[in-house]
């Protein structure tokens, strides 16, 4: 008997000092908080200020391979992904000419077949060609990713996708490809490099 009133009078000792320390804790509970939302609100997320996700989940990983370019990327500008994302769509509805101011003078691409454009006529003109080639052509988008490389301070455009390009004689092609454009501190693309593969006639 006694071990229970013990128990009962212990619990109401514990909840007494509970409700008088709470809004102590309380108090200085909020004034932590505030100090975590003045560290975090430049970067949107519960980490100090300064600190990225590259920085925070891999600083400490001892990886296999040494990245040649970049392995430090942060989410980039989203309006450098609507650019890419209109370039896909002016080649799916033939307007080629609808965003060329796009481009650098000096821009580059690196096709998937291997070849190798130089300068704005030349990207222009190949392009052109390519697309004169197919009517119609039915393009999904599967994912787009604005990057920021971190050390380098460059803007990259990653987008992967689906085209199915019917050629004149009515046979329809599905190709699965990937790009990554670099866009230039003039806010002009001046690389692309792209990897395609067919999809087999059964997925399509």
């Amino acid at each position: 008997m006694r071990k229970y009133l013990f128990s009962a009078a212990a619990l109401l000792l514990l909840t007494a000092t509970q409700t008088y320390a709470q809004p102590k804790v309380k108090a200085k509970d909020d004034k932590m908080k505030m100090k975590d939302m003045d560290k975090s609100k430049d970067n949107g997320n519960n980490m100090p200020a300064g600190t990225n996700m590259t920085t925070a989940n891999s600083s400490n990983m001892d990886y296999p391979y040494t990245a040649e370019y970049s392995s430090q990327f942060e989410i980039g500008n989203p309006q450098d992904a609507k650019m890419i994302l209109n370039l896909w769509k002016d080649y799916e509805d033939n307007k080629l000419e609808r965003h060329a101011d796009y481009f650098s003078d000096t821009v580059s691409m690196l096709m998937a077949d291997g070849t190798v454009l130089h300068g704005i006529q030349n990207v222009g003109t190949a392009v052109q060609q390519q697309r004169a080639m197919y009517d119609p052509v039915k393009t999904t988008v599967i994912a787009w990713m604005p990057l920021k490389s971190v050390d380098k301070n460059e803007n990259w455009v990653s987008i992967w996708g689906q085209m199915t390009a019917t050629d004149k004689n009515g046979k329809a092609t599905t190709t699965r490809v990937n790009e990554v454009w670099h866009i230039n501190k003039a806010g002009k693309i001046d690389y692309m490099e792209q990897v395609a593969g067919k999809v087999p006639e059964r997925n399509q």
